[in-house]
């Protein structure tokens, strides 16, 4: 074969060998230009599939996309140094240099929080946040979870600026009987008619107190009039959006979430003990024996108060701290959540499983009674939500969510529940054991204002209170590009249903003893033959007594109240919607419009029907100038024909001044700065009742007779006149302004948004009872739309965060909000005198006596303008202002003083860190400008009880305390004016939040085949800096009102959350 080849050295062969040279260099290069790089993409933090991804390599034509699974193949030209670059919606985007000869690689994405923001949930829709002009505030769904309380409510106060949340209460499973639901206010209250917010899940109005924190995605707030003109007559006061989560495509993933709480007292107002407190009731005998010298037979000589501080005879002379009787040192509370997210191209879906238990602090137990009465809450909740792509146009959502919650509580009524609270706060501490030395319970039969509350809670049996809600959403979109690309139809109904039962164990009591201090030199086993017995029964039989045995009840669905119990709800709700979106060149345009009616009922209940038609259009011309035109046409069946239906439009406007060339060279620092204005009126309907245009009759059983002497009845009962109808009924209107102006700088590391927003609500409802009428009228006036109110503030949020090279990152973020209002006009009296009027003032300004000092003598009692009795007047009492200086005192000295119950500012500084796995955070939160009225203990009718700041406080010339003294000279049955001083300062600030947590890393969860790992302690309620004596946010409860104060709690949770 040797002839074949070319002769070494000669031309042929140098011919051969530079093409077979060429040949092989051009080969090269073709297989490096078709370098292909592969891999898959998954979440940073929960290991999901991320289909849809973008990946290019870096300057240059080619890209691709990852595919369902989170895969992506690309071929790229080779360069020196080629970079791929990934980039998704809601992650920080990534460029990574490729290694020589490299061929595959798999990426891990990041969520970016600020870009998680860059889509923003609006009335009836979403809009990009570059877009909106409207005053909204968003929050995410992990963000709530990270505040560790199950009430979703609680958790939103400090995370967005302009929402305002009072807690009153922390019984489990929120508001039931006797006791009050969280309170939430947006930009502060501008009604007395029902001033909280419109609440919607997924688009439909559902109550928060019952929504799992695990299910929740987002959480937009809508404040101004743009953005809740579309919500019409029920938008006044705010909106409040809260979107689940939905499946996404790609491989399922499974995550499981455990966590267990310690609940332990917040702080609480204390008494004195059976000593102090009776040394202190002595000194009050004395100082009232000038004016009820029958008081000096409860004097205590030395002797007896030794026998308290001493505890020689606790059966005689107890000395019981009732409040850590009634409470235990902790309480725990679990709650976990199992959910699955994934799809197909056809189908996506997101299923949720929760569990909630929360604990009791109050100290019930199982004596042997057959039961453990205590204050608990257990819910279920389950989520399903499906999406399926049936066409390539054609989308179908079904969302099917419901719960089971069961809340226990002791058997009994509102007195019952009023005499254990009572004493929860101020249970005398000498009037009797809790249980006496053989155990049997103390209760003195002749004491009927202090209750054993233990024995009320344990032996009157337990009550169960099961919740069952079950909520359906069908949900169709339709685009209609083959009519104008842009256009799409859609369709919603929703039915919601809500049913409420009751099951009772009953049991009549135990029973109890009393044993008087006068048996004292007695044999003690002789003490019981004068002891004082209680028997649950009515006829009791000595010592023969046979405890009868507890009744069940079968579970029964009408609550013990009459007709006023509501125990089955029934909500539908269906609406068509016309959407369009587009872009031409520089020019953005949307539009909506939308018909929805909504019908629901409570019970047997005539159904109550509501009709909205919404439009709303926007335009954006080159991402700088920007206008939205919002109207709602509402109709409501409260009304009469004439007032049935109302027009309510708005109107905003946005200047991206950032986004013009002049402002891009001369501040290059600014990355993007937005000026908004908004303009609209919106309605408000709530707390005004049904048909008041038509009159009503009451009917007496008496009937009409004729005749006298001899009276003859005809049969037919007297029919009177009852409620005086008017026609003109009709809702209340706020017409609401806003500036505001959002800016970031220095690459989007420092963020700002300021608002400022004023407000006038014309035609607020004043109903019968707070309208003023003549002798002459003969009745009560009718209700009427008479009232005005302004309303006005502004709303700081500053946030800058900063990731280092060395994985090192913080973020601090301040929000401070201000809001005060004004009543013009309330239907006062024209002649009334301007202090004591509505008008000119808050709503809800508390008024009071005003004290002057404190008269120290009889000289000053008798040169000063007093009361028309004053024969309980003593040295030692406040001097009250004349306020009206008419030359005596009364209630009409009563004048407006301090703040009312809601907030005039709040605020929060949020702190954030995190290196390599390890994250850190605290959120304190606090308010000012807040008052509520307080009941402070002193000698509850001659008990000896009394809270201790009271004794401190007060005027005691024995211990040089004159002059210097804030509270006048105790008294034990007579009383003496009070002034402000039970007017307290509600200002506080607390540690809400704070969360410790770490992230196992790659190398761990894959070893483990986990995609996610981290276990965390969060606690909530950590530390309280206020003048209040007890950890109240409302007046609604404890010292104020007594029947309403299950206590606030603090918690710590340790947690674990496991990805699959």
């Amino acid at each position: 074969m040797s002839k074949y080849l070319p002769r070494i050295g000669g031309p042929v062969c140098v011919k051969f060998i530079s093409l077979l040279v060429v040949f092989t260099l051009t080969f090269t290069v073709a297989f490096a230009q078709t370098r292909t790089i592969s891999g898959r993409i998954t979440d940073a933090k929960s290991g999901e599939i991320l289909p849809g991804v973008s990946i290019r390599q870096k300057g240059q034509p080619n890209g691709t996309t990852s595919d369902a699974s989170g895969h992506y193949s690309l071929r790229l030209k080779d360069e020196k140094g080629p970079v791929l670059v990934f980039t998704s919606i809601g992650f920080v985007t990534q460029e990574i240099p490729l290694e020589a000869q490299q061929t595959s690689l798999n990426v891990k994405l990041v969520a970016d929080s600020k870009a998680l923001d860059e889509v923003v949930v609006v009335g009836y829709g979403s809009q990009k946040k570059e877009s909106v002009v409207a005053a909204i505030v968003q929050t995410s769904g992990d963000n709530i979870l990270r505040q560790n309380v199950p009430e979703v409510a609680n958790a939103l106060s400090g995370l967005l600026p302009g929402l305002a949340t009072i807690q009153s209460t922390s019984l489990p499973g929120g508001s039931g009987p006797n006791d009050q639901a969280t309170q939430i206010f947006i930009r502060g209250q501008s009604t007395w008619n029902g001033a909280s917010p419109l609440i919607l899940v997924d688009g439909v109005e559902r109550s928060i107190d019952n929504v799992d924190a695990f299910e929740i995605d987002k959480i937009s707030i809508l404040k101004d009039a743009s953005a809740t003109a579309v919500f019409g007559v029920k938008g006044a006061n705010g909106v409040i959006l809260i979107t689940t989560k939905r499946g996404r495509q790609g491989t399922a993933t499974l995550n499981v979430d455990a966590e267990t709480m310690i609940n332990t007292l917040s702080r609480q107002p204390t008494v004195m003990n059976s000593y102090d407190g009776n040394v202190q009731k002595n000194i009050a005998i004395v100082n009232e024996m000038a004016v009820n010298p029958s008081s000096w037979q409860q004097y205590k000589p030395q002797q007896i108060l030794n026998y308290y501080k001493t505890q020689e005879y606790p059966d005689l002379y107890p000395d019981v701290n009732w409040l850590d009787e009634y409470t235990r040192n902790y309480s725990t509370s679990q709650r976990a959540n199992i959910n699955v997210n994934g799809g197909t191209k056809f189908a996506k879906y997101f299923g949720s499983l929760s569990y909630l238990r929360q604990g009791d602090l109050i100290a019930t137990k199982d004596y042997g009674q057959g039961y453990t009465p205590s204050f608990t809450y257990d819910r279920f909740n389950f989520r399903s939500n499906v999406d399926f792509n049936i066409t390539s146009s054609t989308r179908l959502s079904v969302n099917l969510s419901g719960l089971y919650g069961i809340q226990k509580s002791p058997n009994g009524n509102n007195s019952d529940y009023a005499t254990f609270w009572k004493s929860l706060y101020g249970h005398p501490p000498d009037v009797y054991p809790v249980r006496y030395s053989d155990g049997t319970w103390g209760q003195n039969p002749s004491d009927d204002k202090f209750y054993n509350g233990i024995t009320a809670v344990n032996f009157n049996g337990v009550k169960s209170d099961n919740r069952t809600q079950i909520n359906t959403d069908l949900v169709l979109d339709q685009k209609l590009d083959f009519i104008t690309k842009g256009f799409s139809v859609g369709g919603r109904l929703s039915m919601d249903s809500y049913y409420t039962t009751r099951h009772v164990i009953a049991d009549d009591g135990v029973v109890m003893k009393y044993i008087p201090p006068s048996v004292l030199g007695l044999p003690e086993d002789q003490w019981d033959q004068y002891a004082i017995y209680t028997y649950p029964t009515s006829i009791p039989n000595g010592y023969n007594y046979t405890d009868l045995p507890n009744q069940y009840t079968d579970e029964y669905s009408i609550l013990p109240g009459g007709s006023n119990s509501k125990v089955f709800r029934r909500t539908t709700d269906y609406q068509v919607n016309f959407n369009y979106a587009r872009t031409f060149g520089k020019h953005d345009v949307s539009g909506l419009a939308l018909f929805k009616r909504s019908e629901s009922a409570w019970d047997a209940d005539f159904l109550n029907y509501r009709e909205d038609w919404v439009g709303r259009i926007t335009y954006g011309y080159d991402s700088k100038y920007l206008v939205e035109i919002n109207a709602a046409y509402n109709g409501s069946e409260k009304f009469d024909r004439k007032y049935r239906f109302g027009f309510f439009p708005s109107m905003a406007f946005g200047w991206v001044i950032s986004n013009e060339k002049f402002f891009k060279k001369a501040l290059p620092f600014v990355d993007q700065m937005k000026f908004r204005y908004s303009n609209g009126w919106v309605g408000n309907d709530q707390d005004i009742k049904r048909w008041q245009y038509v009159g009503s009759w009451n009917p007496l059983t008496r009937k009409w007779t004729f005749g006298s002497p001899f009276e003859v009845s005809t049969g037919l009962p007297i029919t009177l006149e009852g409620d005086i109808p008017n026609p003109n009924i009709h809702w209340e209107t706020a017409h609401k302004q806003n500036v505001g102006v959002d800016a970031a700088f220095f690459k989007d590391k420092l963020n700002l948004t300021f608002d400022y927003y004023w407000a006038r609500n014309t035609d607020v409802f004043v109903s019968a009872d707070m309208r003023t009428s003549n002798d002459i009228f003969g009745a009560a006036l009718p209700s009427a739309n008479l009232g005005e109110v302004k309303n006005q503030g502004w709303e700081l949020d500053l946030a800058y965060r900063h990731q280092f090279a060395n994985k090192i990152g913080f973020d601090v973020r301040y929000t401070q909000s201000f809001n005060k209002n004004k009543i013009l006009a309330a239907d006062d009296a024209p002649l009334r005198p301007d202090y004591q009027k509505r008008a000119g003032y808050s709503i809800g300004q508390i008024r009071t006596q005003l004290s002057q000092g404190i008269m120290q003598s009889w000289d000053e009692i008798y040169t000063g303008v007093m009361a028309l009795d004053n024969t309980q007047r003593l040295p030692g009492d406040f001097r009250i202002i004349d306020f009206n200086a008419d030359g005596y005192i009364d209630n009409k000295d009563a004048a407006p003083y301090a703040y009312n119950g809601v907030p005039q500012y709040t605020h929060s500084l949020n702190l954030g860190f995190n290196y390599k796995g390890f994250n850190a955070g605290i959120l304190f939160y606090g308010a000012w400008n807040v008052s509520f009225v307080t009941n402070h203990i002193e000698f509850n009718e001659g008990y000896t009880v009394i809270n201790d700041f009271i004794a401190d406080a007060s005027w005691n010339p024995a211990a040089g305390r004159t002059t210097s003294a804030t509270y006048p000279g105790l008294r034990l049955y007579t009383t003496s004016p009070k002034g402000e001083f039970n007017v307290e300062d509600a200002s506080y600030t607390r540690i809400k939040s704070a969360e410790l947590g770490y992230s196992f890393n790659k190398s761990v969860l894959k070893k483990l085949n986990l995609s996610r790992l981290q276990v965390f302690l969060r606690g909530y309620n950590l530390a309280l800096w206020s003048k209040m004596r007890e950890d109240r946010e409302s007046q609604n409860g404890g010292l104020a009102n007594r029947t309403l104060s299950y206590p606030l709690t603090r918690s710590y949770t340790l947690g674990l959350a496991v990805g699959f």
